[in-house]
């Protein structure tokens, strides 16, 4: 593993961390005021246009 892979990876990670914590606790506030059926809506929304993408990808 060369030192560009390295820094790639760690980068990602910082990002993705930076991302993460405010976002956690953003969903934290936001949910406790948002009724159930709209959260298990969106979150089905979340992974039916994840999967949608990952198929897309595959047979272009």
């Amino acid at each position: 593993m060369n030192i560009e892979m390295v820094v790639i990876v760690l980068g990602f990670l910082g990002a993705f961390i930076i991302g993460a914590i405010p976002g956690a606790y953003l969903g934290g506030k936001i949910s406790k005021h948002i009724p159930v059926k709209i959260l298990k809506g969106f979150l089905a929304l979340l992974i039916s246009g994840t999967a949608l993408k990952m198929w897309i990808s595959i047979f272009n």
